[in-house]
């Protein structure tokens, strides 16, 4: 009898069936760490199955909210009891166990806010915030709270992002389709490490990529406005950049004098004499890279711009390892590829060159980079 009334009627039914329920035989750090990958909702659902997984939701240290679950008349509208859910989840988890990450897709911006004030306040490492099908257009984005807990932060959607309070403890940054509204948006985070910007808007007349201790940037399909896009980064190792054609890169600190690798894949260039200025400016900033990938477009830029690269030093002045990286129906001209080669191998003869498909996303290049060391040692 104990026994049935401790599976409230779902051991009987493994029972009958003649199956074991080995889920819940795990220990709870196991099966907490299953459910972290797991919509919350989903896990509270669980709560039902038996004693065992009554109270199993409210201690976990991940919670995942999704806003696309709670759909109203097969729409994405805005829905009271997805607020009341993740209000009620909130208030009512076991306040002793500390927040490790909290991820949520969000129309709403007030529950966007509400969320991220929360993760804030109780010193959340990782906050991950997803406003991209949010209907109503942009919002500022802010906070009133603000912790040194936090470590990790994703933002993505039609937001304006612009001066935060400091973060100390923030090393990892990515944004997404967010508008950058001050020229130094980043100058709160000290010890930011890593810094991803996709798909982002830049509507300020300067953008300031300030950090000391940045050692990873990526620039991908930014949308720029400014004339000037400025980097004082001295600590930065790589540097990621693809989409159209930039403003002028400029970096202080003697052109970015730990720069280790390089991936460039630039598409849909402007035409003419300002695409040569605009990219022997971006190219001088980085002379001292020694791993350098070019993707098959970049190579044609640079073929397009051989008349004022004529008249320009050698751009890298350490190269190590030049990677061409070949994109399907995109053959290379045998001319512009022995062309491309010869300048830039001009100061570095000994360089190792190689023809390699980038097959893993953006994330993957410190993985090229180790075998890029690899073979140049």
């Amino acid at each position: 009898m104990a026994s049935s009334s401790y599976n409230n009627g779902y051991g009987d039914q493994k029972r009958q069936t003649g199956q074991e329920d080995r889920l819940s035989l795990l220990p709870d750090v196991l099966l907490l760490d299953i459910l972290s990958y797991i919509d919350t909702k989903i896990v509270v659902q669980c709560s039902v199955l038996s004693k065992r997984w009554l109270t199993v939701w409210t201690k976990l240290s991940v919670f995942n909210f999704d806003f696309s679950l709670y759909k109203v008349n097969q729409t994405y509208a805005k829905d009271s009891s997805f607020d009341t859910f993740v209000n009620n989840v909130l208030a009512c988890r076991n306040k002793s166990i500390k927040i490790d990450s909290i991820n949520i897709k969000v129309i709403d911006y007030s529950t966007m806010a509400l969320v991220f004030d929360h993760a804030l306040w109780f010193g959340v490492p990782n906050v991950s915030i997803d406003t991209s099908r949010n209907p109503s257009g942009e919002h500022k984005f802010s906070c009133f709270n603000y912790n040194d807990s936090l470590t990790n932060f994703s933002l993505k959607g039609p937001l304006d992002f612009g001066q935060l309070p400091k973060f100390n403890g923030l090393v990892s940054l990515h944004l997404e389709r967010v508008n950058l509204v001050v020229s130094e948006p980043f100058s709160c985070f000290p010890n930011l490490e890593k810094l991803s910007l996709v798909n982002c808007r830049v509507v300020s007349s300067e953008i300031r990529v300030i950090g000391y201790r940045l050692s990873k940037l990526t620039i991908s399909s930014v949308c720029y406005y400014p004339e000037n896009f400025l980097l004082l980064t001295p600590e930065l190792v790589l540097l990621e950049l693809d989409g159209p054609v930039p403003m002028s890169l400029k970096a202080a600190f003697d052109e970015l004098p730990s720069l280790e690798s390089v991936y460039i894949d630039y598409s849909y260039p402007l035409n003419g004499f300002q695409l040569d200025h605009t990219l022997i400016k971006t190219f001088r900033c980085l002379k001292n890279a020694k791993h350098v990938h070019l993707s098959t477009s970049t190579l044609k830029l640079l073929y397009k711009a051989r008349d004022m690269l004529a008249e320009e030093r050698c751009l890298f002045w350490n190269l190590k390892y030049l990677n061409f990286i070949p994109k399907p129906n995109e053959p290379v001209d045998q001319q512009v590829l022995e062309s491309v080669l010869a300048y830039l191998c001009e100061d570095s003869p000994q360089a190792v060159v190689d023809t390699m498909h980038r097959w893993l996303n953006s994330t993957s290049l410190t993985a090229i980079v180790f075998q890029c060391q690899c073979v140049t040692t």
